[in-house]
């Protein structure tokens, strides 16, 4: 876990004369926090706040490395799962005889059933003006149309 917690490195153009925060070193006497602090009536080594019974020492920090919550403390070997996997396409799927015969029966009944429309919308094709249509209605609109009618003529 040691080996994840890497120091980080100072920035380019980064001042060395600046103090840096840390938890085992008070900030100076003349940091701007500790003045503000002074100012507001704070004693050195008292607990913050109006009765006095905030906390001394700064809440130590501590780096989280592992994927489990907050709240957690523990590892519970019990609720580890295996990775989920996601559905394969059926590009990945190996293809056995079964998959392939079905795939093959659903290819069929597709061009059986788009063969089977264009069969059907056939009578509502005008060739004069290579235009088909869905229903007789919008069949005979166009076949009273100027559209139509105009062609005709031309």
């Amino acid at each position: 876990m040691d080996q994840l917690i890497q120091p980080v490195e100072t920035p380019l153009g980064y001042r060395d004369n600046v103090e840096r925060a840390s938890m085992d070193v008070g900030i100076s006497k003349n940091n701007i926090g500790y003045q503000m602090l002074l100012k507001m009536g704070w004693k050195e080594a008292t607990p913050l706040g109006t009765s006095g019974e905030g906390l001394i020492e700064p809440i130590k920090l501590e780096v989280k490395a592992d994927v489990m919550g907050l709240g957690r403390k523990e590892r519970n070997e019990n609720l580890e799962l295996p990775e989920m996997q996601r559905k394969k396409l059926e590009i990945e799927i190996e293809e056995t005889q079964e998959i392939k015969q079905k795939r093959l029966d659903r290819k069929f009944r597709e061009d059986t059933l788009q063969n089977d429309l264009l069969a059907r919308t056939e009578g509502f094709y005008c060739e004069l003006c290579d235009k088909r249509y869905e229903k007789i209605q919008q069949y005979e609109y166009h076949l009273d149309s100027l559209d139509h009618n105009h062609t005709k003529v031309c």
